[in-house]
């Protein structure tokens, strides 16, 4: 198996129907190496 993209990306606050939610489905790709973390990866939420 080889790992071809990573991408990252924090919490944003969006609109959606009317109501504001925090999401962190806009990601972006990363160059480079970052570290893993026992709970994510930098930069990720």
């Amino acid at each position: 198996m080889q790992l071809v993209s990573l991408s990252t990306g924090l919490p944003q606050e969006v609109v959606w129907h009317g109501v504001t939610v925090s999401t962190a489905i806009f990601k972006e790709p990363v160059a480079g190496r970052i570290a893993l973390r026992k709970l994510n990866l930098d930069g990720d939420s």
